[in-house]
């Protein structure tokens, strides 16, 4: 165990090295829309990660942020999604994405349950220039569900490039 004076050394030089900035604050609050507004002004593109908490069931090794999926709970979290798209589009305007990344959870839990009006609100909102990846369960890698994130954008206005979807299977 390192001593305290130790620890809050390397933990200051950490937080300097993946943040750059020397000091932060965790708060309850939400950032007024000035803040945030602030701080997204010198930004030129900026990536997306969309988060899927939904899961089929919960694996013990996994730390990450998810719950056992319920279609009540996943049509709730849609809406909220399109909620906070809406919020940050003012902030963000046409400037490019150009990474868009969908992680959880298990993503595809959602393919015939909202995922696609998500992508639908997030390709009408933001400025989208690149492909979608996505992290799958190899047993929802059925030719319908490929069928369907392969195609999520067709019929859109949305530019070719993005209408493909990299599929990144997970073995658990």
């Amino acid at each position: 165990m390192a001593t305290p004076s130790l620890e809050n050394f390397l933990r200051t030089g950490l937080r300097r090295l993946l943040t750059g900035e020397k000091e932060f604050a965790l708060e309850a609050r939400i950032p007024s829309f000035e803040e945030l507004n602030k701080k997204f002004e010198d930004i030129k593109e900026f990536g997306l990660y969309l988060h899927i908490p939904f899961c089929e069931q919960i694996c013990s090794y996994c730390p990450y942020n998810k719950e056992i999926y319920k279609p009540e709970a996943a049509e709730a979290y849609v809406n909220a999604v399109k909620r906070e798209i809406d919020l940050y589009a003012n902030l963000v305007g046409d400037k490019p994405v150009t990474s868009f990344y969908i992680g959880g959870g298990t993503p595809t839990t959602m393919l015939h349950s909202g995922m696609e009006e998500m992508l639908d609100h997030i390709f009408d909102i933001f400025n989208m220039q690149c492909k979608i990846h996505m992290e799958s369960h190899i047993n929802h890698l059925t030719p319908e569900n490929l069928n369907a994130i392969f195609l999520a954008r067709e019929g859109t206005s949305a530019p070719p490039a993005t209408r493909r979807c990299v599929v990144m299977p997970c073995t658990a």
